[in-house]
């Protein structure tokens, strides 16, 4: 139950009713909590794509980010885990969890790199705009704002945390300068597939885990075929 309930927090948190949906339908086939609640698998579903046997390695996956997670980093007590995107974002996670906890808007291109300070109360992000933010780790603001003439992709605190040292020299952070807010993601309707769920209409029916995310979608009547990163090809069918 504990890796039923890890597996499967990101779509508990958003939508709790698909733990009887999502949650049961991507357990692994051996694993105990399906074998024992398979007659309340939803009956609209008539087609199974096969999943694996057993639990993978795997804890948990830590959803969110909408590209390339291109850098990571652990905040000095190791309580905080930081992720750096393409999607221009960055976003702090309960490290013990997995919770999402922070959001950080601002950069208008991909994020490359992500470090906290010593003393674990602010987060440096790089990005490919020529900025690089500072932001307060508890609250998720952004304290300044460094224009630099470059694109840097490796960055890290001094040890008094009084300067960055990043893969195109030292840079100080005494310049401030204004925030960007980027602008809010759009709504698509029909059925279809939208990044984590399978949607018809308005309404999100199911929920889909990160390795049954689709690389390209077909659909005919009430039929999802997804292709698959890894080659495999999956197809469900709904009777809505």
């Amino acid at each position: 139950m504990k890796r039923f309930a890890l597996y499967n927090r990101p779509v508990i948190e958003q939508a709790p009713l698909q733990v009887y949906y999502s949650a049961l339908i991507f357990a692994p086939e051996m694993s105990m909590v399906r074998r024992q609640f398979e007659d309340q698998m939803p009956w609209w579903v008539q087609r199974l794509s096969k999943v694996q046997n057993h639990w993978g390695g795997a804890l948990q996956t830590l959803e969110g980010h909408s590209d390339w997670v291109n850098a990571v980093a652990f905040s000095p007590d190791g309580k905080l885990l930081a992720s750096a995107s393409g999607d221009g974002t960055v976003r702090l996670w309960d490290a013990a969890t997995g919770a999402a906890l922070q959001t950080l808007e601002g950069h208008s291109l991909s994020v490359n790199a992500v470090a906290f300070s010593p003393d674990g109360k602010q987060l440096a992000s790089a990005s490919g705009d020529c900025t690089v933010r500072l932001w307060d780790a508890a609250t998720g603001a952004v304290l300044q704002t460094l224009k630099v003439n470059a694109v840097i992709t490796k960055l890290s605190f001094s040890r008094d945390g009084s300067y960055l040292d990043t893969d195109r020299g030292v840079i100080d952070t005494a310049s401030l300068s204004p925030t960007v807010v980027l602008p809010q993601p759009t709504v698509l309707r029909g059925i279809f597939v939208m990044e984590q769920w399978i949607a018809y209409g308005i309404e999100n029916v199911l929920w889909l885990p990160s390795e049954f995310r689709a690389t390209c979608v077909a659909v005919r009547g009430n039929t999802v075929v997804l292709g698959h990163a890894s080659g495999h090809v999956s197809i469900f069918q709904f009777k809505m």
